[in-house]
This record gives C-alpha cells, structure tokens and sequence, in this order.
C-alpha cells in the first residue's frame, strides 16, 4: 500500500494538499487518516476501488501532522509528516526517494519564484551553500537519509525527514578536529 500525491512534504499556508493511496488488488475500504497534535482524522470517503484521494483544498499550519493510508483489512501504508508553514520559506523535498536515484532539494521563497541562493542543511549541519537554491545528491543512498533544510537570506524553512528506500549499507563517519565530517558507505 502507498500513499503519494503533491509530491513534497511542506507547503505555504493556503496551497491546496492532494492524497493518493493505492492499494494492492485486494486492498478494499481504502481511508486516509492523519494524525495532528494527538487527535486523529480519517477521511470522509471510503472507497471499494484500489485507489483513493483526498484533497484539501486549502491548507493551514494546523493541518501539518502524519498523514498515511490504511485498508479495512488493516494493512497500512508508510507514515508521511506533511508541515505547512505561514513562515516565508519551505524546502521542497520528494515523499519518496529511492536508493540509486538523484534527488533534487529546493528552497523556495512565498513571495518570488527566482531561485534564491541558499544553504542546506542535513541533521542541523551545514552540508552545502548553493547560488541557485537547489541541492542536487547524485545517486542517493541511505548515508544521504536524514533530516533537511534550508537558510535563505536569513530565513529557515522546517526540517523535512528525507528516507531512501532500497538496500542497507553501514555508514562510518570519519571526524577531522575542528574541519568537517567526511561519511563513507
């Protein structure tokens, strides 16, 4: 079972919110639920079919929570965090990544749709400062999971958790005193 949809994980206040589920050909009673500061919503619609949607027409801070899929049956889908912000940046990040693939990061303004110079973060740490606002990782793999965002002109969008789906590898992570981290898978 999957869960898919705007393809990005945080929104400006007022953007609309669109969910696919698709289930697996005996999937029935597909629901969307979400889950927001502790109490939990399930979507008004049950379907029969394999896939359902949901849209939110326009979405609100309140509206950021865990969002996934589940079956009558009981089957459930990943766990997606969706963060909606009424701040002036957000970094669009993909919901799925998977292993081998280039995935590409935007920090993006609410105002302006030039690409901003920006620097991305990765698990609080500074990995990279870009003129174009975009952060390109070439065939990612799980060293590249963790959590993302971005700083543009003084402004910091929310952290998004970036997973890569695909075979497991051991990162070792190799400290130089007082320069930078280098990882290694």
């Amino acid at each position: 079972m999957q869960v898919g949809g705007n393809a990005k994980l945080q929104f400006f206040e007022y953007e609309s919110l669109i969910f696919h589920c698709e289930g697996s050909h005996d999937s029935t009673g597909l629901k969307i639920l979400h889950r927001s500061k502790g109490e939990l919503f399930k979507s008004q619609t049950t379907v029969t079919s394999k896939r359902s949607s949901c849209t939110i027409p326009t979405i609100f801070p309140e509206d950021s929570g865990q969002y996934w899929c589940e079956s009558r049956d009981g089957k459930r889908s990943d766990i997606i965090h969706i963060t909606v912000t009424d701040g002036p940046v957000i970094l669009e990040s993909p919901i799925s990544v998977v292993e081998g693939e280039t995935v590409t990061l935007r920090c993006r303004h609410k105002t302006t749709s030039t690409n901003l110079s920006a620097d991305f973060y990765k698990d609080g740490r500074l990995i990279r400062r870009s003129s174009t606002g975009n952060l390109s990782i070439p065939s990612v793999s799980k060293c590249d999971e963790g959590f993302y965002n971005c700083n543009s002109g003084g402004r910091e969008s929310a952290e998004s958790l970036m997973a890569v789906q695909g075979e497991t590898h051991q990162c070792y992570q190799i400290k130089f005193k007082n320069t930078c981290d280098i990882t290694m898978c």
